[in-house]
């Protein structure tokens, strides 16, 4: 089951993905929101719980991917950028480009087609989300 409790919870928990979905959703891009359901989607979010939220998460912390960059600009990834703003002290991301599908090709620093995005989430302690 792709997304496991992630995207579909369990029995005390309800899906954590849900954070990023419904601000998406009250913005209006409800119906964007097939694009969340990706795997490096579930990994962001499982790891700014596993850092930011879980009970371990009691100070600093940092999250750092490369993954596709349609997360950047895309409607369905508000909630994501959104969540993200909310829990960190500052976000770094290299955007590496890459487009290589479309009629105007950019390279890309990996062999792919993908265009890709290195982002850098840190907090330098808890804090209050809101």
């Amino acid at each position: 089951m792709t997304g496991g409790w992630v995207r579909y919870g369990d029995e005390q928990h309800a899906p954590i993905l849900e954070d990023f979905l419904e601000p998406a959703r009250k913005a209006g891009f409800g119906i964007h929101l097939k694009n969340l359901y990706n795997q490096y989607v579930y990994f962001i979010r499982w790891a700014r719980w596993k850092v930011f939220e879980h009970e371990s998460a009691v100070g600093p912390g940092v999250v750092s991917f490369i993954t596709a960059s349609s997360y950047l600009d895309g409607d369905a990834f508000a909630g994501l950028r959104e969540h993200m703003r909310r829990a960190c002290d500052r976000i770094d991301i290299i955007d590496l480009g890459g487009e290589g599908r479309g009629t105007r090709k950019d390279e890309n620093v990996f062999a792919i087609k993908t265009p890709v995005a290195i982002f850098i989430a840190w907090r330098k302690e808890k804090k209050d989300s809101e």
